[in-house]
């Protein structure tokens, strides 16, 4: 349902780590050490899997091995069969047709996979394994062909992000260019094996060959019962939003645009329905079992608000999956997000009233209610998948910096509900700013987005800002003003 879900280990001070897994089928989990991003494939049998790490300070070509279930697999998988390049974003790029950079990304896949075969140190098994894993990694290749083109534009012009994005508003695929996919393993049984399926999994509006930009927004200027302010303001942003990437009143948009995102659903589900009509002549299967993952990939949309599927949309589902393990999925996704009994909140969780005072006076007046203590302030919204993960990832810092304020400040695009429910498991203190508030913090630190940090001392001086690092660096910060 691409949705991952983080454990953030630390060894103990003889270099030992565990960690149980629970998994709903036979996968890769994916592994994050130092400068190594590793795979491993598991199953959910209760046995217990082995990995030594002869580890360094910088993370970099440290020693791995595996032993227990599948350990050739995974050695081989990791470290003996190469992977596809996904390097797209080269200055070069943009300087491709459409249907190059096909050929480009064809080429580098059946390459790399005639040297993964010949290579005789490598089970079968794992040359499956890297040989479906570089096909869903191309799949995206291909896929995100626009954005490759954007991001490639703005290094090799020294482009503004939006500015590269209207050079590119009406680019348009050639009507073959999807034609690839009858070759693509997506209807394969092994497929869910790879961590890197879920990404190929497709989502509404996905194999078009044109992407209009401003469809949102036509949507709920057409269909959203809009004030004349309200209204005004998104005609002008849709008029001047690849002038600059720091559009004045952004924040004022997002707000506006997440209040309707509920009247876009309908455009979406029309958007599901096409898809899904169109998949069997995609991928030359009669009934694509892709089709079932699209339809529980989309229900995400719902349950990412911690919200159940509504009476209607569990008629639909029940109409439409026959997969056991698509059903099994998402009954589980769903159950999760039923009312039951309140769990106890957060220790030290704490909801503030917004500081009365200008809007230029707002950080102040946060950082007075702290001073004494050293603050770290993350800014953040709900809507942030990022920033989620980022909270999960810092909070075991609570632990180890008790006398730290930890200040979260979202705004009023965070939908009040979801806001509500969320905060309940972060400890700390909370602001759901006032439009003004927030616009005058992202005017103030020059934001292009969220999260974003600040970290003072005592005094109430703001003595660093990031936009993210991992836990380490944080702890580092941390560690050093604690010190002083």
């Amino acid at each position: 349902m691409l949705k991952t879900e983080p454990y953030f280990i630390e060894p103990d001070s003889s270099g030992y780590f565990s960690q149980e897994i629970k998994l709903k089928y036979t996968t890769q989990v994916r592994l994050k050490i130092g400068k190594h991003d590793l795979y491993l494939l598991m199953s959910p049998d209760g046995q217990t899997y082995h990995i030594d790490i002869e580890a360094n300070e910088k993370g970099e070509n440290m020693p791995i091995s595996f032993s227990g279930p599948y350990a050739t697999i995974n050695q081989d998988f990791n470290f003996t069969l190469k992977p596809i390049r996904t390097d797209i974003y080269a200055v070069s790029t943009c300087e491709l047709t459409p249907g190059q950079h096909k050929e480009m990304c064809l080429n580098d896949l059946s390459d790399i996979n005639r040297q993964n075969e010949s290579n005789p140190n490598a089970c079968p098994e794992a040359k499956r394994l890297k040989e479906l894993t570089n096909s869903f990694n191309c799949l995206s290749n291909l896929n995100i062909c626009k954005y490759a083109m954007i991001y490639s534009r703005m290094q090799r012009d020294s482009l503004q992000r939006m500015a590269a994005f209207g050079l590119y508003k009406d680019f348009r695929l050639p009507d073959n260019y999807y034609d690839f996919l009858k070759d693509m393993p997506l209807n394969e049984p092994d497929a869910l094996l790879c961590y890197e399926f879920s990404g190929a999994i497709p989502f509404p509006g996905d194999f078009n060959t044109f992407q209009d930009e401003d469809e949102y927004y036509n949507y709920i200027l057409a269909n959203a019962p809009m004030t004349d302010d309200e209204r005004n303001l998104i005609k002008d942003y849709m008029q001047k939003r690849y002038l600059s990437d720091n559009y004045e009143k952004v924040n004022d948009v997002m707000a506006v645009s997440m209040k309707y995102q509920y009247i876009f659903q309908k455009r979406r589900e029309e958007e599901l329905a096409d898809l899904k009509e169109r998949l069997p002549k995609l991928t030359g299967q009669e009934h694509p079992v892709i089709a079932e993952f699209a339809d529980i990939r989309f229900a995400r949309f719902q349950l990412m608000d911690f919200k159940p599927l509504t009476v209607e949309q569990e008629m639909y589902y029940e109409q439409n999956l026959t997969n056991p393990l698509c059903i099994a999925l998402l009954n589980d996704a769903n159950n999760s997000m039923k009312p039951r009994k309140k769990t106890q909140a957060a220790a030290n969780f704490l909801v503030r009233e917004n500081p009365d005072c200008p809007a230029d006076k707002v950080l102040d007046a946060i950082i007075e209610k702290n001073k004494g203590k050293i603050q770290f302030i993350d800014l953040w919204a709900t809507w942030c998948g990022g920033c989620r993960q980022t909270i999960k990832e810092y909070e075991p810092l609570k632990k180890e910096y008790p006398d730290v304020a930890f200040i979260y400040l979202t705004n009023e695009s965070s939908p009040l509900e979801l806001w509500n429910k969320l905060i309940t498991d972060i400890s700390g203190e909370h602001y759901r700013l006032e439009t003004a508030q927030w616009n005058y913090l992202w005017k103030r630190f020059e934001l292009i987005g969220v999260p974003f940090y600040l970290i003072t001392n005592k005094e109430g001086e703001i003595v660093d800002q990031f936009i993210y690092t991992n836990k380490a660096e944080v702890n580092k910060k941390l560690k050093e003003l604690v010190q002083h």
